[in-house]
């Protein structure tokens, strides 16, 4: 059996963000709600305490709290639009990645762009990814840096069908 959560719930059960690609949430605590790990003191997933534990946590607003030097979106598309916007103002992110993937068949075109932004108004695009590039490559900044302190996916043009959906993912690190 697997486990598949579609909702990021709060300590309290409340629901306050969506998993469009999720691999697992565990969600550990005392009786009476008392949190059992803590950022600078996470519960050990190693039997002997010595590799380095992940503490990657996104609050309510979307914004990157913790030590996890990078992030992962994904996003799907259906027309044009900018994806998930991502503060990552906390811990400025300086190398991406982006791929394209449609199901239903393969789109007619696209123009789908990795866009950053030091203020989270003004972006620029990172990546651009076409039907040039072909679909489910992935694009690399290589040894290009650019540090921003938003990141958003955008599908700057589309022409779906036959496909019926488009999903854009990012990868940014430190």
């Amino acid at each position: 059996m697997t486990f598949q959560p579609t909702h990021v719930r709060d300590e309290a059960g409340n629901a306050f963000g969506v998993l469009t690609n999720p691999f697992f949430v565990i969600g550990i605590g005392a009786a009476g709600g008392a949190a059992l790990g803590t950022l600078s003191n996470p519960v050990r997933i190693d039997p002997t305490g010595t590799t380095t534990q992940p503490t990657d946590v996104i609050d309510r607003a979307g914004r990157l709290i913790g030590t996890s030097p990078f992030v992962v979106q994904t996003d799907v598309f259906t027309g044009t639009g900018n994806g998930t916007l991502i503060d990552v103002s906390s811990r400025p992110l300086k190398h991406f990645s982006l791929f394209v993937t449609a199901a239903g068949g393969t789109p007619t075109s696209w123009d789908v762009r990795l866009d950053g932004a030091l203020n989270g108004v003004d972006f620029t695009s990172i990546l651009t990814h076409t039907g040039v590039v072909g679909l489910g490559l992935t694009l690399f900044t290589n040894a290009n840096v650019t540090p921003v302190l938003w990141l958003r996916a955008r599908v700057a043009a589309l022409v779906l069908a036959p496909a019926t959906s488009l999903t854009v993912g990012i990868l940014g690190v430190q």
